[in-house]
């Protein structure tokens, strides 16, 4: 992790069981499910093209963002988290980061643009439609990407991920929240994998979390590569329950031919 260090500041050795792990699951895991849900989605024709490629864009997104992200420590979140709050006013910018950070930061706030995406069109669409879920994707990708001026403008990077960490919360409950009301009114499976999507989502991350603020300076490998472990797991599940959303979201379902 040395030669990292100097690109990364900040990074928290994760142990090389742990980087190998996770890269290969980003990449070969996440990858091999994403095509593996496009071949399934696109066979049936009765299905919605438009949900079903947000669907597949959403989980190829995860393997281009968790591979690079997730064994340096996701950049300076764990310093910003360790004090949760108040998040701090001052902190290092893109003109005070070197290039290979700045340039890692950059490529997670454009594929989060997929993300959001799909964050917003999911339940829009089951919720009002094709058409207006098609019409609010571009705005959603926009968003994320709105966020990069005030980074450009030398806001602070922890306070900036914050505010699309965040941002990506609010979106995934607001869904949830929709769907697990539509849930409960039909008992639609459809609805039920919509949820708990959401919540292997959002659940993923917080052993890692909690390990990674409350443990101190001292590691162990062992349990890093189990709370690892254990949010892959948990990220693929919340894929294949996108997936099996998609295949109960026909195109008659949407008010719209998409």
């Amino acid at each position: 992790m040395s030669g990292l260090s100097a690109a990364f500041p900040g990074i928290v050795d994760q142990g090389a069981a742990t980087f190998s792990f996770v890269l290969l699951v980003s990449i070969f895991g996440f990858g091999y499910q994403a095509f593996a849900a496009r071949k399934t989605l696109y066979a049936d024709a009765s299905l919605s093209p438009f949900f079903s490629a947000i669907t597949f864009w959403n989980i190829l997104a995860m393997a281009f963002v968790l591979a690079p992200l997730t064994f340096i420590g996701v950049l300076p979140l764990p310093p910003l988290l360790s004090v949760i709050l108040p998040i701090p006013a001052v902190g290092p910018t893109i003109y005070t980061y070197p290039p290979l950070a700045v340039a890692t930061l950059v490529w997670m706030y454009l594929v989060f643009a997929i993300h959001s995406v799909s964050n917003v069109c999911r339940p829009l669409y089951h919720a009002l439609g094709s058409e207006v879920a098609l019409q609010a994707a571009p705005y959603a990708a926009a968003y994320p990407l709105i966020l990069l001026v005030p980074i450009a403008a030398g806001v602070s990077i922890p306070f900036m991920l914050f505010i699309m960490i965040f941002s990506e919360i609010g979106q995934h409950m607001l869904g949830a929240g929709w769907w697990f009301l539509q849930y409960r009114k039909t008992s639609n499976e459809m609805y039920y994998y919509g949820v708990l999507s959401v919540l292997l989502h959002l659940t993923s991350v917080l052993p890692w979390l909690g390990y990674m603020i409350f443990s101190g300076a001292s590691k162990s490998g062992l349990i890093l590569f189990l709370v690892h472990g254990f949010m892959m797991t948990c990220m693929f599940g919340s894929q294949q329950c996108l997936v099996e959303t998609a295949k109960r979201t026909k195109k008659g379902d949407s008010k719209g031919m998409y």
